[in-house]
């Protein structure tokens, strides 16, 4: 094989190999994504039922949920950044409510979250 011929093999081969490195990353990057939402939809999923069982004892709204929601939002805010508004906080207490997980949007979520809990 020629001087020439094997600087051309070895570019393939190094071209080659950086196309299998870069598709693993990414396809690992892609994956890591969704495990990190899934993640963040479980946890917003237990806020709302945490609010839901813990403060409202069951009931689909507790008699001081304004004001609790607006603390709560508040502190949430405060410490954590944006994204915990009332009205955040109240989409993830439909979600985390037993009586609406016929919901359209909740069914997806709740399925897949307690499939995964087994």
């Amino acid at each position: 094989m020629s001087s020439k011929n094997k600087e051309e093999n070895k570019v393939t081969t190094s071209s080659q190999l950086y196309k299998n490195i870069k598709a693993i990353l990414t396809e690992s990057r892609t994956r890591a994504i969704g495990a990190i939402n899934f993640i963040m939809v479980e946890a917003y999923w237990n806020v709302g039922k945490l609010i839901v069982e813990g403060e409202q004892r069951g009931e689909k709204r507790a008699g001081y949920g304004d004001y609790l929601l607006k603390d709560i939002s508040k502190r949430l805010t405060s410490d954590l950044g944006s994204g915990f508004s009332e009205q955040s906080l109240r989409i993830l207490i439909i979600c985390g409510n037993p009586d609406f997980h016929q919901d359209r949007f909740c069914v997806p979520l709740t399925d897949r979250i307690m499939e995964k809990r087994r």
